[in-house]
């Protein structure tokens, strides 16, 4: 997954939405936090996902991208 998120954020000219929605929101959300974390070793600018996101979108859907990536609690 951190591979596939790479390709679809920052490895590429703009971001693949689908892929980005897709995996968020179809894995578990300790799945989601350890591939937040490991993301950091594939990332150019050595950012988390939660970074890499907050960079690369905007609006109403960086904030759900936030959301899903955040602990109920925290939220």
């Amino acid at each position: 997954d951190v591979e596939m998120l790479y390709k679809a954020t920052e490895g590429r000219l703009g971001t693949d939405d689908s892929c980005v929605i897709d995996i968020l929101t179809q894995r578990s959300r300790q799945h989601m936090l350890a591939v937040n974390a490991a993301y950091v070793d594939r990332s150019k600018h050595r950012w988390d996902l939660r970074k890499c996101l907050d960079k690369e979108t905007s609006g109403s859907y960086k904030i759900a991208l936030e959301a899903l990536l955040t602990e109920p609690e925290r939220w």
